[in-house]
């Protein structure tokens, strides 16, 4: 009797233990699950479906989760899954048959566009490093919602869509030296020229050691691995690879998602490439969506109401710049005035990486936190804006080619 008793007491007490997160993961993935696919009825981007989300469970509003820290921690795999599965759809030889559209009208989108809205930040009183910050994170558009919108209406292949498509790819090369900035310049106040040496020492010597794993050392554990006809294992050795990567771009003070970026790119000139990318997409999609949870949990909803009206100005004056750089661009790039205005409209919003960017530079100390508040509302507010952009450049693209 009193071994039984002896015996029972330990397990009582487990089973009655909670498990760590185990209720907000609960909630998460039901408020995923409700909110996001009753947007998605209404044709709402799943980027914005997952920040309200978790405006919605987070402190700000209902607090059914008060630890935003540890979820934001884990969220950020999402982000190097993100970035390497980029990299996977960015092969040499695609970027040098569309380099005229990419490194042509993109590279010229994202250096006006940077200067232009920098100098406006500039003017309104912030220092010449947030004016950067804030014109390198707004001169990049959304690619999960325009790619979505092109989808939809079938558009894709036309002119106007591989134009788009064209400066989007070259905004997801872009975000990786924002993202290598703003680490460099949470660094850059505190350091000396002599630690500043170092850390680009190191800088390029991780570079290196990635390219050099990447290029000649990967291909033969893949093709042992494949030749096992494991599925599992598969799996299990392509998120070693990303986690792997990030690891080494870390320990060289490089961020996590350069690393999994340049391994996906060396990745895409393999023959692995493509069932990589399906066994890596459900987590990159769960973990991504888990990310934008993370970052409309850190948002505020009364003071994002008291700025409402600033917001919308900011966010349609945002529109205007870019679509305005973009049309004079398609014109001197030999595109037609009605193409031209399609992608200009099209791509006038805050892109997704812009959330991407300001969780890097809060880390970092750069951006307090009203005003990285006042960045995130204005992109989601310019990312909700874009299904009737869109529309309006499709009007607006049929008139000019009537005329």
């Amino acid at each position: 009797m009193s071994d039984s008793g002896i015996i029972a007491a330990p397990i009582v007490a487990s089973s009655a233990a909670p498990v760590p997160y185990f209720f907000d993961a609960l909630v998460l993935l039901t408020a995923a699950v409700l909110i996001v696919t009753a947007l998605n009825r209404l044709r709402v981007s799943p980027v914005l479906g997952h920040l309200i989300a978790g405006l919605v469970v987070g402190p700000g509003a209902l607090g059914l989760i008060d630890d935003v820290s540890a979820i934001h921690a884990l969220s950020e795999l999402g982000v190097v899954l993100l970035l390497f599965l980029i990299g996977l759809e960015l092969p040499f030889e695609r970027l040098r048959t569309m380099r005229r559209l990419v490194f042509g009208l993109g590279g010229a989108q994202v250096l006006f566009s940077t200067l232009t809205i920098g100098a406006v930040a500039w003017a309104w009183g912030n220092e010449p490093a947030i004016a950067y910050l804030l014109g390198g994170c707004f001169a990049l558009s959304s690619t999960a919602t325009v790619i979505q919108i092109l989808v939809e209406r079938g558009e894709l292949a036309s002119r106007a869509g591989r134009g788009a498509f064209g400066v989007l790819l070259f905004q997801d090369l872009a975000a990786i030296p924002l993202l290598f900035s703003v680490a460099l310049l949470g660094q850059w106040d505190s350091a000396t020229s002599v630690d500043l040496g170092v850390m680009i020492a190191k800088i390029v010597l991780g570079l290196l050691l990635i390219v050099l794993l990447g290029r000649y050392v990967l291909r033969w554990p893949f093709q042992w691995i494949a030749a096992s006809r494991s599925d599992e294992l598969f799996v299990a050795f392509n998120l070693l690879v990303v986690l792997g990567t990030a690891a080494v771009a870390d320990l060289f003070g490089l961020p996590m998602a350069l690393g999994a970026f340049l391994a996906g790119m060396l990745l895409a000139e393999s023959e692995f490439r493509h069932q990589v990318e399906s066994d890596l997409k459900p987590f990159k999609g769960l973990l991504i969506g888990l990310f934008f949870m993370a970052v409309g949990m850190t948002l505020e909803p009364a003071r994002l109401g008291s700025q409402l009206p600033v917001v919308l100005a900011a966010a349609l004056g945002l529109a205007v710049i870019k679509t305005g750089i973009l049309v004079a661009l398609g014109r001197v790039f030999a595109l037609p005035a009605a193409v031209s205005v399609r992608i200009g409209v099209l791509l006038g919003q805050g892109g997704e990486f812009a959330f991407v960017a300001v969780a890097a530079a809060q880390a970092a100390g750069l951006l307090e936190q009203a005003l990285a508040q006042f960045m995130l509302a204005v992109t989601a507010v310019s990312m909700l804006l874009t299904p009737g952009q869109a529309a309006l450049g499709a009007w607006l693209g049929r008139r000019l080619e009537r005329l």
